[in-house]
């Protein structure tokens, strides 16, 4: 793959940078939130993080273990209360006289 000229990398940095939020419209978008945040950290960061996510983490942790233990528990009494077969009896065969034979 060939180098870019200068020119042709500035279009490429220019066009990247133009996409992205400036600090200007950062500011102004929260702003414009605040009155729907209520009370919430600044824009410079969070002073407290969220527990939702180790809630959930824990919840499905308990929620799959339950799973996982009712099936060992069903594939038991399925085990133990399969019917068997019956054991094969013997064919059946009976005597027969003939008198054609000496």
């Amino acid at each position: 793959m060939s180098r870019l000229n200068s020119k042709a990398e500035e279009l490429v940095r220019a066009s990247r940078s133009a996409l992205r939020p400036t600090d200007a419209d950062r500011e102004r978008v929260f702003r414009a939130l605040e009155p729907r945040l209520g009370d919430s950290p600044g824009p410079e960061g969070m002073e407290r993080l969220s527990t939702a996510p180790a809630k959930a983490s824990v919840i499905l942790t308990k929620l799959t273990a339950a799973i996982v233990a009712m099936s060992v528990a069903g594939a038991g009494v399925f085990v133990m209360l399969r019917t068997k077969a019956p054991p094969a009896s013997p064919a059946a065969t009976a005597a027969v006289k003939s008198d054609s034979v000496p």
